[in-house]
């Protein structure tokens, strides 16, 4: 749970002065330097929960938190690396169970809701209800028994009509009834777009109707 900070006190209070006091110089200087302190100690609060939050925590912020769960940094192991340590050993008991597994998604990514679905004979997918920008990588290759593959999947869906809604749903597998999954790749190439004679397509601007930079594309 995240937690919008106040960045200005006077600002965010300044509606609920009486309207008679609004012209009162001395009254106005007391609640300004009351609100100032409000200030200080908002930034201080988020400080505090920055340092306690296992994706920002640095230092020894992040060595305290690994002592909360017994996990302690290696001599002259980096920050991420140790982070990594902390939230694989803090959460890897029972794996690869899919309620551990889960758990450790949802800590890994900060997405909540995680479909996991079996991809016979061993394989799982993970399905994220959210967007994250977390590595992934460190939990597909070493939190999987052997012979095991965890994959990053997305839904098949419908065309999103009008009201922000898919039309289909979810494309199901006739015999277990779950979503179908397919993997899931970035973008890994950049190409330039050209028509039939091998000419670069160029961008026109609309305001000034110059064609400057080539139309590009992302190969999935």
């Amino acid at each position: 749970m995240s937690i919008s900070p106040i960045n200005s006190y006077k600002d965010f209070c300044s509606e609920f002065i009486p309207e008679q006091y609004k012209n009162s110089e001395k009254l106005l200087g007391l609640i300004e330097l009351a609100l100032a302190q409000c200030d200080f100690i908002e930034k201080a609060l988020h400080e505090l929960l920055d340092s306690i939050d296992i994706s920002k925590a640095e230092g020894p912020a992040l060595d305290f938190i690994g002592s909360l769960v017994g996990v302690e940094r290696i001599p002259g192991q980096v920050d991420s690396l140790y982070r990594d340590a902390i939230i694989n050993c803090f959460t890897s008991e029972g794996l690869p169970s899919p309620e551990v597994l889960r758990k450790v998604l949802q800590l890994a990514t900060n997405v909540e809701n995680i479909g996991l679905y079996p991809n016979w004979p061993a394989e799982l997918y993970y399905v994220l209800y959210g967007e994250t920008t977390a590595d992934l990588s460190n939990l597909e290759t070493e939190n999987m028994t052997s012979g095991a593959s965890l994959v990053r999947g997305t839904f098949l869906v419908g065309e999103m009509d009008d009201k922000g809604e898919y039309e289909c749903g979810y494309i199901v597998n006739e015999d277990n009834g779950q979503p179908l999954v397919v993997d899931y790749y970035y973008p890994t190439t950049l190409y330039e777009v050209v028509d039939e004679t091998d000419d670069q397509i160029l961008i026109k601007d609309s305001a000034t109707e110059e064609t400057t930079e080539p139309l590009l594309a992302l190969d999935y």
